[in-house]
């Protein structure tokens, strides 16, 4: 009778729960530790087994004498109390990892990483994983013996495998995918009819949901109701700028409760931007946002703050769905979208005098920066139509991004990657990175800022198995000594860091902070502009609320 488990599984499972507990790009909770290592556990079993399922078919299947005497049946012992002992220092070792990573990104030390409560957590996902491989296992059987009664082995087996694999993928996409992502949608639908406290309805003409406004306040969502409704007031603004400049912000947003399509409401925007004045400001902000409409305040105040409220940024809306969700499931939305909203834009810009033009700037973060990639489709054409762009936070699937990473000056790395000054793109995790970028005299910059350790940035599903160059040497700032790659386990690791990537100070993750401000300041700095004026926008700015809804 063979064992309920694989021995060998169980080896292999535990080595690869070992180098789940290895570092990699931002710090683990013990709840995210345990799924990593669940799963990381799991697919150690599946290639432990596979191995020996394989192993015992192929070669001569033969149990020698020595196996039957007492001293080899004490080989399981002595691998358990291995296993045990590489545990409790593996464990050990993890929580100075967590800590060590935590010192370089400026936090306080974890009290405890708990360690039991992790390896039980472990345990629970590996068992439920077992479990559910094990009845797929199992169906697979069922369907094999289905066309036995038709075909011989040969045929079946091969055939059955591949049928019971299409069946399972199909019920796991077209039922439980879409079925989640349908519950999800939903739930963010009603989420969106929310308002944010201390969004408040505008009482200034020159803002959608306002006096005379062609969108109605309660079409805006909530979070363009909380782009809208925010922002710096006219006193404000010459708190900072000086009394007696300035001017009220113009802010246009369309949500996706006003009627007709995504084309529809970019032409909606650009009537509401007539009505407000905003192609007689010197700056116009195309903002593409989020999955669910959501905009960086920290980027819209800053560019108001940076020219006096002479600005005018408009934005729409594309989705309900959480960015990182429409992102896995609707990245055509966001592109389309995208290239409606600065096509009509553009359009309009393009129709009016040379001389009464307004600078147009663009800017996208996340799924946003992802949106404008794809709207203009290459650099040059970027370049040609704008005046500049912020991008923050590229996603790995960018395709702009891709193209100017893989062609960086080498030994640049590819989280701070130099590429060649004619074209005009300068990238960025800190200040420092951007000096003497505003005052150099190449016109039509565009300005990545990507952060070292953003696994939005760097996840991506050939993690699972070919080492990416962002693990190569030099090593940034912010990564731990002891991160290295590892088939499937550092793609799982980083996966699990995508829930915690708003979860750490500004420079780490998928958190920008007051960094964006230096970024405005080398897109489009204006005139009088002063290295003083930047670190007082700074401290202003950092203060903002960022957190989506």
């Amino acid at each position: 009778m063979r064992p309920p488990t694989s021995f060998a599984g169980l080896v292999v499972g535990v080595v690869f729960f070992w180098i789940s507990l290895t570092p990699s790009l931002l710090p683990r909770s013990s709840l995210f530790q345990g799924v990593v290592s669940g799963g990381s556990a799991l697919v150690g079993y599946g290639v432990g087994s596979f191995v020996a399922a394989v192993t015992r078919r192929v070669l001569v299947r033969r149990r020698t004498r020595e196996w039957r005497e007492p001293r080899a049946r004490l080989v399981p012992w002595i691998v358990a109390l291995v296993a045990l002992l590489g545990t409790v220092g593996m464990l050990w070792q993890a929580q100075r990892w967590q800590n060590e990573l935590r010192s370089l990104m400026g936090m306080e030390p974890a009290s405890a990483f708990l360690e039991l409560g992790v390896v039980v957590l472990t345990i629970v996902v590996f068992g439920l994983g077992l479990i559910i491989a094990r009845v797929l296992r199992s169906f697979g059987r069922v369907v094999v013996r289905v066309i036995d009664r038709f075909a011989p082995r040969a045929v079946s087996l091969p055939v059955g495998i591949v049928v019971a694999a299409l069946i399972v993928a199909g019920f796991v996409q077209g039922v439980l995918l879409r079925g989640a992502v349908a519950l999800v949608n939903e739930t963010s639908s009603v989420a969106n009819r929310g308002t944010n406290e201390g969004s408040h309805r505008p009482t200034s003409a020159e803002r959608s949901g306002g006096p005379d406004s062609l969108v109605t306040w309660s079409s805006l969502g909530r979070e363009g109701r909380a782009f809208v409704g925010q922002g710096p007031s006219l006193a404000q603004l010459r708190a900072f700028d000086g009394p007696g400049c300035c001017t009220e912000p113009v802010r246009v947003y369309v949500g996706l409760e006003s009627p007709g399509s995504v084309r529809d409401h970019a032409q909606l925007a650009v009537r509401e931007m007539e009505r407000t004045g905003a192609f007689g400001r010197a700056v116009v902000g195309v903002f593409v946002a989020t999955g669910n409409g959501w905009i960086n305040p920290k980027v819209a105040d800053a560019l108001e703050y940076l020219y006096g409220g002479d600005t005018a940024e408009v934005s729409l809306q594309y989705s309900y769905l959480p960015s990182a969700v429409s992102f896995l499931v609707d990245q055509t939305t966001a592109g389309d979208a995208a290239k409606d909203l600065v096509d009509a834009v553009l359009a309009h810009v393009d129709g009016m005098p040379a001389q009464q033009r307004p600078r147009v700037l663009v800017y996208g973060e996340s799924l946003g920066s992802y949106g404008i990639e794809r709207a203009f489709g290459s650099l040059g054409a970027l370049r040609a139509h704008v005046d500049g762009a912020l991008l923050v936070g590229p996603t790995f699937a960018n395709p702009l991004w891709k193209r100017l990473t893989a062609g960086r000056d080498p030994g640049s790395p590819q989280w701070l990657p130099r590429v060649p000054a004619d074209t005009g793109v300068s990238f960025a995790q800190k200040p420092a990175d951007l000096t003497g970028v505003a005052d150099a005299p190449a016109a039509r910059r565009v300005v990545y800022l990507q952060n070292a350790s953003d696994p939005v940035t760097w996840w991506n599903v050939e993690l699972a198995y070919r080492r990416p160059a962002w693990t190569r040497a030099p090593r940034a700032p912010d990564r731990s000594p002891a991160l290295r790659w590892f088939p499937f386990v550092t793609f799982l690791q980083t996966a699990a860091d995508l829930a915690n990537s708003l979860g750490v100070p500004a420079g780490h993750g998928h958190y920008f902070g007051a960094n964006v401000v230096d970024g405005w300041v080398a897109v489009a700095k204006p005139t009088g502009w002063t290295d003083a004026d930047t670190a007082r926008l700074r401290t202003l700015v950092a203060h903002v609320d960022t957190s989506p809804s």
